[in-house]
């Protein structure tokens, strides 16, 4: 944790969120070609979880646009720049093999955030920590992240695991 407090962008982002979970895993890989391989994480579930996640949605009154394609998941470049986005996700801010942060369409409920910070660890290795940061903006914002968080971390957990397993077997 005090790698992260010394990256003052992430020392904000963290700075009064209502929930912080920090997952940290360590592979012999750059920034960008971590994040390709998280987001590549595409398993069934995410799609059974989706459906049952719809009349919770609807419940509390939100929309919920429809997953891509799987085809769609990831673009063919992926989003190093502000602005540029990626399932649900718009980038805000990149420090090249540092940090990469996006957030969630900002809602009425709630506004979350997804940061990967990388730290060196020596010889090509670093330490990944994949940061999900949530501030509740409604009363429904703790109903609703409540209902989710075990999905969450089930998720977060899975995509750790694909892309420390998979950057191990790509390398020479």
């Amino acid at each position: 944790m005090d790698y992260l407090n010394s990256i003052h962008t992430i020392r904000t982002l963290l700075k009064g969120a209502d929930y912080i979970g920090i997952k940290a895993v360590e592979a012999d890989c750059d920034l960008e070609t971590f994040l390709v391989t998280i987001f590549s994480y595409r398993p069934g579930i995410i799609r059974m979880l989706y459906r049952i996640r719809a009349p919770l949605v609807r419940l509390l009154g939100f929309h919920q646009d429809p997953l891509p394609a799987m085809a769609d998941w990831i673009p063919d470049d992926f989003p190093m720049l502000s602005c540029g986005n990626i399932w649900f996700f718009t980038v805000a801010r990149v420090r090249a093999d540092r940090y990469w942060i996006a957030g969630c369409p900002r809602d009425r409920h709630l506004d979350a955030d997804l940061a990967v910070v990388a730290q060196p660890l020596g010889d090509g290795r670093k330490r990944f920590y994949i940061i999900t940061a949530v501030r509740y903006k409604h009363w429904t914002g703790p109903v609703y992240f409540n209902m989710i968080r075990l999905f969450n971390l089930l998720l977060v957990n899975r995509m750790a695991r694909f892309a420390t397993r998979t950057t191990a077997l790509r390398k020479p």
